[in-house]
């Protein structure tokens, strides 16, 4: 992906947090780069870190969406719905293509 393509489609994301509703929307997780969580820039090796990365969707967000593009406020919300409720222990990543095929 481009330079430009990639701040787009970054900016995109971001503006896809903002219509996410905590309340209601799906939860998954798995573990990827801290620096990266949608794994499109390049990370130098002193940059490495591997954590549990947070992510959502809803009808309005046209994909998932990593819990640091939400504004901080859903993001606060999101994180104590999931300290209510617990993280599902499901895999819904790549069930659209699994369905399709």
């Amino acid at each position: 992906m481009k330079t430009d393509e990639l701040k787009q489609w970054l900016a995109e994301r971001k503006e896809a947090g903002k219509a996410i509703d905590v309340a209601t929307c799906e939860i998954t997780w798995t573990y990827g780069q801290i620096l990266d969580p949608d794994g499109v820039r390049e990370v130098v090796p002193e940059e490495y870190q591997v954590g549990r990365l947070v992510f959502v969707r809803s009808p309005e967000s046209g994909g998932w969406v990593s819990s640091y593009d939400l504004p901080e406020e859903s993001a606060i919300a999101l994180h104590q719905r999931i300290d209510r409720e617990g993280i599902p222990e499901t895999w819904p990543f790549g069930e659209e293509e699994e369905a399709a095929a």
